[in-house]
């Protein structure tokens, strides 16, 4: 992978890839307007190529957090709404978040999220589910301008009803231009965003840390690299290595499921 501008964020025990944690284009050429605005929805998921589901494989490429993430990808139609879902997997084989975004005229908005507890043994390994309360729900934009677009992501939740604390999570994504992904020895025209992530805990005061990052989305295939600076020595980080089934997540679940 070759990197112009970089740098971005990611949670160990909350991610967005983006899914959380997510900008559009249909060609490097003509996609410039009069106004310097520019048109990159073809660098966002391939949402007319995933209408049956598919598992992207991201493979650490840090020195933190697991060997490697999964997520299913789909798209459908809702009523008249066009919905772009996703679903996070870890080791475990457990879902640890779901989002939809809705496709409107001018990008991706967060529709709905839900974040997973692990399994607990003592609760008969039923994961607890949180709904996330979306403040800003900018997920992707189709249009930027190059080094000025800056697009806010703000979301907050408690862990459960008996627990006073907020947690809050605010992202700034700023638009920095093209770069180049390689994947299998090919190169693929790609586009990154600096990301600057705030995470707050609220409890009887306030407590915050900053967080910087970047993503990478790829023509014809969406974001393939993702990185958050944990700390000066510790760095996040996961690339895309392929695409798979379903099929195939399940089988490596019936190998590796903690829940007998």
């Amino acid at each position: 992978m070759n990197k112009k501008r970089w740098e971005h964020p990611f949670n160990t025990w909350f991610y967005i890839g983006v899914p959380a944690y997510i900008l559009w284009c249909f060609t490097l050429s003509a996609c410039v307007s009069e106004n310097n605005q520019r048109d990159i929805r073809g660098y966002y998921f391939p949402m007319e190529k995933l209408a049956n589901g598919e598992v992207y494989v991201y493979e650490s490429a840090g020195n933190t957090g697991t060997d490697s993430v999964y997520w299913y990808h789909r798209s459908f139609l809702k009523g008249e709404q066009k919905i772009f879902s996703s679903t996070f997997y870890e080791n475990y084989m457990v879902p640890l978040q779901q989002v939809q975004e809705e496709v409107v005229k001018n990008g991706l908005l967060l529709k709905d999220l839900y974040i997973y507890d692990l399994p607990d043994a003592t609760k008969g390994y039923k994961q607890q589910r949180t709904e996330v309360e979306i403040v800003a729900g900018n997920s992707f934009p189709f249009v930027v301008k190059d080094r000025f677009g800056i697009f806010l992501y703000h979301i907050k939740w408690k862990s459960n009803d008996n627990d006073s604390t907020t947690y809050s999570v605010i992202k700034n994504r700023i638009f920095m231009g093209d770069t180049t992904f390689y994947l299998n020895k090919q190169e693929i025209p790609a586009i990154i965003f600096r990301v600057k992530e705030k995470i707050e805990v609220k409890n009887e005061g306030v407590t915050g840390q900053l967080f910087e990052g970047m993503e990478i989305y790829a023509k014809g295939i969406g974001l393939v690299y993702y990185e958050k600076k944990v700390t000066k020595e510790a760095i996040m980080a996961y690339r895309f290595v392929r695409g798979t089934n379903m099929e195939e997540l399940e089988k490596k679940w019936e190998k590796e499921k903690i829940i007998n």
